[in-house]
């Protein structure tokens, strides 16, 4: 039994300082640690879906834990003209709201595909291509969670906190068409921006389908 609780104790260690060696490499830098780790050297740092996933599950803790979701819900903004609308309007943002950050799993194949369209010469498959922006999102995760916690602080700072990650997700893009896919100035400027239009609206069609699932399951 004492060489079990050994063995899982171990590997939570071992997960933790995977994760803490993943945060540090991201922070300090991110695109050489995305290389670094597609070129083989993976032993010491935590998977890319791992590590989105674990972000995510900080979030929601946070989110839960310190009730953001009533920072963030404006009822009276929130009018309608219909009375069904109106209730499919609450149960999107309250899913939206506690896990809306499952969405962004849309991204990647999105990236991967504008990416294989706008840079064509480059040297990484698809799934380097996917490692990367997952990598990315998980990083903005990590720092969502703060200012999470600075919202559940100082409630103003929760809109401004939604500024910042949606900034965040656009350095996140322009990041890796500017040094991962080694582009010049004005070829990041413009690559990037079809990239996020493409996300955007890829993103918007995703949230208008399951809007009106929900609309359709108010009216049974």
């Amino acid at each position: 039994m004492n060489v079990i609780f050994a063995s899982i104790g171990n590997a939570i260690t071992g997960i933790e300082h995977k994760y803490i060696q993943t945060v540090k490499g991201m922070v300090l830098r991110p695109v050489a640690f995305i290389e670094e780790y597609i070129n083989g050297r993976r032993d010491k740092y935590i998977l890319p879906i791992k590590f989105y996933l674990f972000n995510i599950g900080l979030n929601l803790f946070v989110y839960s834990y310190f009730n953001i979701e009533a920072i963030s819900i404006n009822a009276a903004d929130a009018a309608s003209d219909s009375d069904l609308k109106y209730q499919s309007e609450i149960m999107f943002d309250q899913i939206i709201g506690n896990y809306g950050n499952l969405f962004l799993l849309c991204i990647i194949p999105v990236f991967v595909f504008a990416s294989r369209i706008l840079f064509p010469k480059s040297n990484y498959n698809s799934a380097e291509k996917a490692t990367a922006i997952t990598y990315m999102l998980g990083i903005v995760l990590f720092f969502e969670v703060f200012l999470n916690l600075i919202a559940a602080a100082f409630n103003p700072f929760y809109f401004v906190g939604r500024q910042i990650v949606r900034g965040l997700e656009i350095a996140a893009v322009v990041m890796l068409s500017y040094k991962f896919y080694n582009q010049n100035i004005l070829n990041t400027i413009w690559k990037s921006l079809i990239i996020i239009a493409t996300i955007v609206f890829s993103m918007k069609l995703v949230l208008m389908g399951f809007m009106e699932i929900l609309i359709m399951i108010c009216q049974e």
